[in-house]
């Protein structure tokens, strides 16, 4: 699989994702497809509270807006989802939904996980398509034993493999965004209908979830966020569409 890349412009850090369901193709004919982008994410991220070394949990409820455009010219991919990161982003696990051009089934749930950059990482698409207009809660949080489980609706799909405080992570970070493969591909939501994330939440070496934010990480040409509710919501959007930047 074609692998993504998102980078957290505050830490440096960048984790990479691959991905592959069928609902009305995109919304607007984006431009031909100009590389992979050097910062393809559009989101918010949290690092540990003072005193603590892990963030042990993100979650937050995502609504799927209608197919944004995709670029031509080669296999594309955009995606929302929720993270917990190693603090140098080489490991990660991850789960949310995903529009691909690649085939038929275009439209999917996954997930996808990796404790480091010296293995690949492990891929799943999930069965059920995400509605156009439907808000589903994505979580991924540290269990009592320590592994990282991965959840839709709160419905355990996964638990990682490795344990989130044993797995040679120097410390973690929570992230919520949206993603492209491509420079000219467009993440979910326009001017006119933003992508709406709710109820985002992190969670401390406590157990407790809480709602913080420590920074943006949008791409400045044509990615946008705007909170709506000081550390639980924000929304996020392409503009203009079609980009060429």
């Amino acid at each position: 699989m074609k692998a993504r890349t998102f980078c957290s412009a505050a830490t440096a850090a960048c984790v990479a994702a691959t991905a592959l369901f069928v609902l009305p193709g995109p919304a607007n004919a984006a431009t031909a497809c100009g590389g992979v982008p050097v910062s393809g994410g559009d989101g918010k991220y949290k690092n540990p509270i003072a005193g603590d070394t892990f963030v042990r949990g993100s979650r937050g409820n995502i609504e799927r807006t209608p197919t944004p455009g995709m670029c031509s010219g080669t296999t594309s991919h955009t995606n929302a989802w929720v993270m917990v990161a190693s603090g140098n982003g080489n490991g990660y696990a991850q789960i949310g939904y995903e529009y691909n051009t690649a085939g038929t089934n275009n439209s999917y749930y996954f997930y996808e996980y990796r404790q480091n950059s010296n293995v690949n990482p492990t891929f799943q698409v999930l069965s059920g398509q995400p509605a156009i207009g439907s808000v589903h809660l994505f979580s991924v949080y540290r269990q009592p034993l320590g592994y990282l489980n991965l959840a839709i609706d709160s419905v355990d799909k996964i638990a990682t493999p490795f344990e989130l405080e044993n797995a040679g992570w120097t410390s973690s970070q929570a992230q919520w965004s949206e993603e492209v493969s491509d420079v000219g591909t467009d993440i979910f939501g326009t001017t006119s209908d933003h992508t709406n994330w709710t109820s985002t939440q992190f969670k401390n070496m406590a157990n407790t979830w809480s709602s913080s934010y420590d920074g943006t990480s949008a791409h400045p040409c044509w990615f946008n966020t705007n909170v709506v509710t000081a550390g639980a919501a924000f929304d996020a959007w392409t503009t203009p569409l079609n980009h060429v930047c």
